[in-house]
């Protein structure tokens, strides 16, 4: 008999043509590159990534071979992410669900940080979410929701809606944390230095304010920078666009 190293003739996918970012435990990036460039998979194949710990898992839709979509800033919610990261999946099936290639992930080089925020579900009363600078390490600030409401957490994935009323806020929320403190500009703490250089990112050519500012030119720096981010993420269209698409299911009746 003719053995196998490989029974289920699965296609291996390569770990250059998807990582992960992991922001904290519970949020990451898929970066895809180059897929299927050699291994001539099927365009219309199913694509997914799935995290998995013990007996919990969360499968992530990235589309098709041919049109991935890849997650950005996908925050997990049904997985255990404790006391890290789960196991991350990527694998490529068909229409009757056959698996055709697989790879575990590996992370990107995880002693880089990343400014993304971690979420995390706290009971809060009657507010929605708030920003905590205690819970990471290093004051890493950290997006608190309702813990009585799932389908905030969950809306941050995928609900232009939530992401436009709650992210340039907390955007705000963070650079006014940061720059309105005396010593935010020389501080070397590492978050603050990240936040900061996120704020260059999104205001480039024009300097940081300095330590000796007065309040009213940093207030203005902070709006300029929420207003560029807020424009390149497109919030107020995508908000639109999401009603203009719920106004059309419910003429054609389905609610």
């Amino acid at each position: 008999m003719l053995h196998t190293t490989n029974p289920t003739k699965r296609i291996k996918i390569l770990q250059k043509e998807c990582m992960l970012r992991m922001y904290g435990n519970t949020a990451f990036t898929a970066v895809f590159s180059d897929f299927n460039s050699e291994k001539k998979l099927p365009t219309d194949a199913e694509v997914f990534i799935e995290a998995h710990r013990g007996n919990t898992y969360e499968k992530i839709d990235c589309g098709t071979v041919e049109n991935i979509s890849a997650p950005e800033n996908y925050v997990l919610t049904t997985v255990d992410t404790e006391p890290g990261p789960p196991i991350f999946v990527v694998y490529v099936s068909n229409e009757k669900g056959k698996i055709l290639a697989s790879a575990h992930l590996m992370l990107e080089d995880e002693t880089k940080k990343s400014p993304m925020i971690p979420i995390k579900k706290y009971p809060l009363g009657d507010e929605l979410w708030k920003i905590d600078y205690q819970m990471g390490p290093g004051g890493q600030p950290y997006l608190l929701v309702n813990d009585g409401l799932d389908f905030v957490q969950k809306g941050l994935n995928n609900n232009p809606v939530h992401q436009a009323l709650i992210l340039p806020h907390a955007f705000r929320e963070i650079l006014m944390h940061y720059l309105l403190s005396g010593d935010a500009i020389d501080n070397e703490e590492e978050w603050k230095r990240i936040w900061l250089d996120v704020a260059k990112e999104n205001n480039p050519g024009v300097e940081l304010p300095a330590a000796d500012a007065e309040r009213e030119d940093v207030q203005d720096y902070i709006d300029e920078t929420v207003r560029n981010f807020a424009n390149k993420h497109h919030f107020n269209r995508n908000v639109a666009d999401a009603l203009e698409r719920e106004n059309k299911r419910k003429e054609k009746g389905y609610d």
